[in-house]
């Protein structure tokens, strides 16, 4: 049986509203005019399966309408977006409508953009003072406790780390059905005395795989890394692998990256493999992973792998690691002042 998420029961709640019995001729033709509260309908039908067959054509038209809809300003049309689109990791269109709900003082759109401000996304840059903020005005939201539990996890300026608090924020955050909330208690326990006991880590890898199950490509990734940091086993190392290739079917830059690292580390001398390392890099450069754009840099500057120098690639690469020193100066002085 499929397991029905928050964020779909919330959705079917919004959509639960809409009147069925409506004639659905006369809402597609007031749809197809342009009133937005018919196109939101109409988006409704299609995922109730009242038109189409409930198929990816129904589901492309659903998203079709709600945007239409969305554009108009129309309230639950945009937080059905912004909630489906984070749930898909597809996080630039979820801070399109986030910050448009965020307008209307919407709690749960403040917990998506205080997630998208502490990590960043491709058109939200890192902004941990915004993220803070945001975390506070919406604490009830499991995202957020998220967020504050990783400032008690590291420390700011308002307080100092806490583990404790961090781990009844990430508690409150899985009671709550939250990924996120799993994988900041993974991260927890990485970190703490216990460090790289065998108890330590089977916590850490049990965390992880509970916030696999919700289909959440950076479990996925750190999964993988745990496998292959902390084992040495060659079923680990399979597992790490169809980890990553997992993660990249959400598009998860990192997952690129990772599975390009792995496979160059493992067969420098294959050219087929570099080739394709090399294309799985370019991709995690393409979806704003800046730690690609640096490792592209030294493939082409310095030979690293044994790619050839290349003086040009090594020119456009040398920008973005310029660009991510600059990140990070900025991130350092931002987690000051927060």
């Amino acid at each position: 049986m499929k397991k029905i998420t928050p964020v779909a029961a919330a959705c079917a709640i919004i959509f639960s509203s809409i009147c069925y019995a409506d004639n659905i001729p006369e809402i597609m033709n007031k749809a197809r005019k342009g009133n937005a509260e018919a196109q939101f309908k109409i988006a409704a039908l299609y995922a109730s399966g009242k038109i189409g067959k409930k198929d990816e054509e129904s589901k492309k038209q659903m998203f079709d309408w709600l945007e239409k809809s969305a554009s108009q300003n129309y309230a639950k049309a945009q937080e059905i977006l912004y909630k489906k689109y984070f749930e898909q990791e597809k996080f630039e269109k979820a801070a399109k409508w986030a910050q448009e709900a965020i307008k209307r003082k919407d709690k749960s759109a403040m917990s998506v953009m205080a997630y998208l401000n502490y990590f960043g996304c491709k058109t939200v840059p890192i902004n941990r003072k915004k993220a803070f903020e945001l975390s506070e005005q919406s604490m009830e939201q499991p995202l957020s406790q998220v967020i504050q539990g990783r400032f008690y996890l590291t420390g700011c300026d308002k307080f100092e780390s806490d583990i404790i608090l961090a781990k009844d924020c990430a508690e409150n955050a899985i009671n709550k059905k939250s990924p996120y909330g799993y994988i900041l208690m993974a991260d927890i326990h990485l970190i703490n005395d216990e460090g790289n006991s065998e108890d330590n880590i089977k916590i850490v890898e049990k965390n992880l795989q509970e916030a696999i199950k919700k289909n959440c490509s950076e479990a996925m990734i750190k999964l993988g890394n745990l496998y292959l940091d902390y084992f040495a086993t060659t079923d680990k190392t399979v597992k790490a692998t169809n980890l990553y290739v997992k993660a990249s079917e959400f598009f998860n830059p990192a997952s690129f990256r990772q599975l390009a690292i792995y496979v160059l580390e493992k067969n420098t001398s294959d050219i087929l493999a570099k080739y394709q390392s090399m294309r799985a890099l370019k991709d995690a450069a393409k979806y704003g992973d800046p730690h690609a754009q640096v490792l592209l840099w030294e493939c082409h500057s310095i030979n690293k792998y044994g790619f050839e120098t290349d003086n040009n690639l090594a020119k456009q690469y040398n920008e973005y690691n310029k660009r991510l020193n600059k990140i990070e100066q900025r991130l350092n002085r931002l987690e000051k002042r927060t």
